[in-house]
């Protein structure tokens, strides 16, 4: 186990100093402080080029000033917020993945997306197979509106996230893609220009009585319950 702090006694200061230093499956812990860093190539980007398991001490003081590359399987991320605030940017939003049998859990995560009707920039793109995707937050940075979820592979489990929250909705609109994974309970927040949903072999719900997702802006009414939902009464 490593230990990374910005401004206290701790095996490094830096995030990256700690990835280079740790061996396959190594823990490293992150205390609570703002850490914008740069690899050799990308301003404010955190490239995760081995197995390992990254904690903040809590999402919402372990703030990550840019953005993750994870480009290895088997990584773990957990208790971070990240995104952008005074640094430009990347394209894609604050988690970039092109790996498998990653966790990505429990993270405050500032999106800053674009959609339109010949490309999509979402908060989270993720390219991989075996993904968990559980308990995270995906807001939509002021200045640009838009944000969203990409999530392109087979067996990703998308469970337990907020797009937006009651009291901060996704202000323009919320994108999603997803090819070949299981979304539930998740609960979908968005005002203005709605959102757009693409991809396909995908499965909605966790069967009855788990269910499916919540979105905001859905107007129906329950009016029947049970396994086959024939019976009078919502549920």
């Amino acid at each position: 186990t490593w230990t990374v702090d910005d401004d206290g006694p701790a095996n490094f200061s830096s995030i990256l100093e700690a990835i280079d230093a740790a061996d396959p499956e190594d823990t490293i812990l992150v205390a609570s402080g703002r850490y914008f860093e740069n690899d050799t190539e990308v301003l404010g980007r955190i490239k995760i080029y081995k197995s390992l398991t990254l904690l903040g001490e809590n999402p919402y003081t372990t703030i990550i000033e840019g953005f993750l590359w994870i480009v290895a399987s088997n990584v773990l991320v957990e208790g971070f917020t990240i995104g952008a605030y005074e640094v430009e940017m990347h394209e894609a939003g604050p988690i970039l993945a092109n790996s498998n049998n990653g966790v990505l859990r429990n993270n405050i995560l500032l999106g800053n997306g674009a959609w339109n009707l010949m490309s999509f920039e979402p908060g989270i793109l993720i390219g991989g197979s075996g993904w968990t995707i559980k308990g995270n937050t995906v807001l939509g940075l002021p200045e640009s509106g838009w944000t969203g979820i990409k999530v392109v592979g087979s067996e990703n489990i998308v469970i337990n996230n907020n797009f937006g929250n009651k009291d901060f909705p996704i202000p323009f609109g919320l994108g999603i893609i997803f090819s070949g994974s299981m979304i539930y309970h998740n609960n979908f927040y968005v005002t203005g220009s709605s959102y757009g949903c693409m991809g396909g072999g995908n499965i909605w719900d966790n069967g009855y009585p788990s269910g499916g997702n919540y979105w905001s802006d859905y107007t129906g009414v329950d009016l029947y319950s049970g396994s086959y939902q024939n019976e009078t009464g919502s549920d």
